[in-house]
C-alpha cells in the first residue's frame, strides 16, 4: 500500500511536468487517468473496495502505470533532443 501511494504521488506530478515540456495532449490524457487512479485508490483504501470494483481499480491502475511510463519516456526523449540541438560549450566550434 505504501508503494502504491508513492507511485500515485509521483505520477500525480507528471502532468505538470509534461505541460511545461509542451506535451499538452499527453498531460491531459494522463490527468484523466491519474484522477481515475486516485478515485479508485480512495474507494479501495477507505471503503474497502467491493469485489466487483477491484477489477476496475486494477485496470485503471495498470492503464495509469503504462501511460505514465510512456509519457515519461516521451518527455526524456524530448529533453534529450533539445539538449542535442543546443551546444553545451558555446565557445567550442565544431570543424564540420
Amino acid at each position: 500500500m505504501d508503494l502504491l501511494l508513492i507511485y500515485l504521488l509521483f505520477f500525480s506530478f507528471m502532468p505538470f511536468i509534461l505541460w511545461t515540456e509542451h506535451l499538452r495532449k499527453t498531460a491531459i490524457a494522463l490527468t484523466i487517468l491519474v484522477i481515475g487512479a486516485w478515485v479508485s485508490f480512495a474507494n479501495f483504501a477507505f471503503a474497502g473496495g467491493a469485489a466487483d470494483s477491484n477489477l476496475i481499480y486494477l485496470l485503471i491502475l495498470f492503464a495509469t502505470f503504462i501511460y505514465g511510463h510512456i509519457s515519461f519516456v516521451q518527455m526524456i526523449l524530448q529533453i534529450k533532443k533539445s539538449l542535442s540541438t543546443k551546444s553545451i560549450f558555446p565557445f567550442i566550434q565544431s570543424n564540420n
